[in-house]
This record gives structure tokens, C-alpha cells and sequence, in this order.
């Protein structure tokens, strides 16, 4: 019998993505309020930045205005899901800042929201440098 590590995988078993990082100073969120590209929609407010460290970083504001706890966790690991499967594009510092109108949306309306608005954002910080 052939050991797990000679074991072919599994076809239908998920591809595992590095885990994503999470913004935790003050200092990196005070940056991207001052130099980062802010874009709107209905669901969110997404501010980028470019960071030059080759992978995604994000921070995620989810008020008591949004809903209970479980709610507001369950938005975040929406959010932190979606953004972990972006390309890292030579990386960028990301906060995500939740309306109440998000609880609503589906999971395929979020990811056409978020492609579309970290792009644009991200389009428009490259045209500020």
C-alpha cells in the first residue's frame, strides 16, 4: 500500500491558497487613508495601495450597523475568501469598509462587486504614481 506521500491527490479535492494577510498596524491603515485610491459601491468602500511586498494585505471594517456578531464574521470570511483568490499583482495593501446593504448580496454579486472595484481602484493609484 502506498504511503499518503505517494498517493496521487485527489481530483476533486480543492486547490489550497496561501492564507491571506491581515493589516495590523495603525501606521498601514493611517496609509492607506492618506495615499490610498478609494473607490465606492453599494456594497462596500474599498481603499488600495500599493505596497511593493508582493503579496495582498487587507483589513476588513465591518460596524455594528451591519449586523450581530455572526453576521458581521460571516461578511469578513466572505470578504477575506474573495480576496485571497485576486492575483497579487506585485502586491497591495486593501481595506474593505462594509455598508449595511452587503448582508443582502449573494456570494457571485460580491465577487463581481470586489473584482470590479479593487481593478478600477487599482487603476487609478497606478495613474496617481
Amino acid at each position: 500500500m502506498p504511503s499518503a506521500a505517494e498517493a496521487p491527490a485527489r481530483p476533486d479535492t480543492p486547490i489550497a491558497r496561501p492564507p491571506l494577510e491581515s493589516l495590523r498596524r495603525a501606521a498601514d491603515f493611517d496609509a492607506l487613508a492618506r495615499r490610498g485610491s478609494a473607490r465606492r459601491h453599494r456594497l462596500f468602500t474599498v481603499r488600495v495601495r500599493r505596497n511593493g511586498l508582493g503579496h495582498i494585505r487587507c483589513g476588513f471594517a465591518v460596524s455594528r450597523r451591519v449586523g450581530g456578531a455572526v453576521v458581521r464574521n460571516r461578511i469578513r470570511r466572505r470578504l477575506r475568501e474573495l480576496m485571497r483568490a485576486l492575483p497579487p499583482e506585485g502586491g497591495f495593501d486593501v481595506l474593505i469598509s462594509a455598508n449595511p446593504r452587503i448582508v443582502d448580496a449573494s456570494f457571485e454579486e460580491l465577487r463581481a462587486a470586489i473584482d470590479e472595484t479593487v481593478t478600477e481602484a487599482l487603476a487609478r493609484t497606478d495613474e496617481r504614481t
